[in-house]
């Protein structure tokens, strides 16, 4: 079973090292303006149920793409060249998306193009993300939960300003931070080794100076749906993404059921990236040797009392409390579950899996953003969340099942890689 490696870079990466940690924080960073995506869509004038259809049209396109992403990926060898271009794609299109909402009243048009354009790009920003700087991770023997960390400092801290910021001049202002981050990122990858590989001219790197550049391979992406493990670590999947797919498209009502402005979410969202940080630490230097399915099993019951504090919220301290948990839960599904989804995939299909991981997401937040909308409007806020404990908790039950029927099949059946 999959567990935890020990934390830090190797001594002779110390370069590569650190210029990840300043590419996660960058990255993350510029994902913070997502947060308002849906304040801008209610600020509009998109109910809840208008958002969660909303929702549902950009995860169809989503989950029936973002497989592709990923396969190209692995067949072109090369997660970074994909990442960087989503990431341009992405920051275009928030820069525009303040514009389209503005004349909105005359013509949805842009807005609705707008937002095709962004649900082919949000969530391959993240999976070929994770997909390149896993990859380097295993290659140079460094853990990804120690770089990982520093994705969510640099989300809590824009997350903060732009949650400060905005509960008094707006949120218009906060889509143009994703742009202004990604020139800098750029920079930073300008020049980085191929996949992150030891430089191919240095007779003395662990690659040697004959290694060839890695070329296409040819990728068979339904094998993957034989591997045991990996299939119902979906189920995890499902259970640790409820914040993404199922709540976070309906946070500013969340907020206005216990009696809060919804540009709270930044301030909100901020406080629990700053939670997720210490989280990842404990995890990547305390938890060493723990099996990665018990962290993630842990993650889901904590997500557990997440959403029975939502329901319970009735004032900014109880929101805070319930971002307290949002964050341990949501920096176990961010690091740990990636690097086991990784773990049962073969190093050439990595990104494949990834992506697969992606799309089930995207599979849930379809159904997730139809009926949500429906069921706040219908039993409103409260019930919907204590709703999602009941189902987290189940999902959490079921994962532990899979375990156990896991360990009596044959090994052939059930091995990672």
């Amino acid at each position: 079973m999959a567990a935890l490696k020990a934390s830090g870079p190797a001594p002779a990466d110390d370069g590569v090292y650190r210029r990840i940690v300043i590419i996660q924080l960058i990255a993350y960073g510029s994902y913070a303006p997502m947060n308002y995506y849906n304040v801008l869509l209610k600020n509009i004038g998109f109910d809840s149920a208008g958002i969660g259809l909303l929702g549902s049209v950009s995860s169809v396109i989503a989950a029936l793409t973002l497989p592709l992403w990923g396969v190209l990926s692995d067949k072109i060898g090369s997660a970074k060249r994909l990442f960087l271009l989503s990431m341009a794609a992405y920051a275009a299109v928030f820069a525009l998306l303040p514009a389209a909402g503005g004349i909105a009243a005359r013509t949805y048009v842009p807005i609705y193009a707008l937002i095709v354009a962004y649900s082919l790009v949000r969530q391959p920003t993240h999976s070929l993300q994770d997909a390149w700087i896993l990859g380097m991770a295993e290659k140079r023997g460094f853990n990804f939960t120690a770089t990982r960390k520093w994705g969510s400092f640099g989300f809590a801290v824009v997350s903060m300003f732009l949650g400060l910021i905005a509960v008094n001049t707006g949120t218009g202002f906060t889509f143009y931070f994703a742009p202004a981050l990604i020139l800098p990122l750029f920079l930073i990858c300008r020049g980085f080794p191929r996949e992150g590989l030891p430089s191919l001219a240095d007779p003395a790197s662990p690659a040697g100076p004959a290694q060839k550049k890695p070329g296409a391979v040819k990728i068979k992406p339904w094998a993957l749906f034989k591997n045991y493990h990996l299939m119902t670590a979906f189920i995890m999947t499902i259970a640790l993404s409820f914040y993404v797919a199922l709540v976070s498209p309906f946070y500013p009502f969340i907020l206005e059921s216990a009696g809060l402005d919804a540009n709270l979410y930044g301030v909100i969202s901020g406080y629990g990236a700053f939670v997720q940080v210490v989280c990842m630490w404990f995890v990547s230097t305390r938890c060493r040797g723990t099996p990665l399915p018990v962290i993630l099993i842990v993650g889901a019951l904590v997500g557990v009392g997440e959403q029975v504090m939502y329901g319970m919220a009735s004032n900014f301290l109880m929101m805070m409390v319930a971002g307290t948990l949002w964050g341990v839960s949501m920096a176990i599904y961010v690091s740990t579950l990636p690097t086991y989804i990784h773990s049962l995939a073969p190093s050439s299909h990595s990104a494949t899996a990834l992506s697969l991981n992606g799309a089930v997401v995207m599979l849930l937040t379809i159904a997730g953003n139809y009926t949500g909308g429906r069921l706040i409007a219908s039993i409103g806020v409260d019930a919907y969340n204590y709703a999602l404990a009941v189902l987290r908790g189940a999902l959490a039950l079921l994962f532990a099942i899979s375990l156990i029927i896991g360990k009596k099949l044959p090994a052939a059946a059930s091995s990672s890689k």
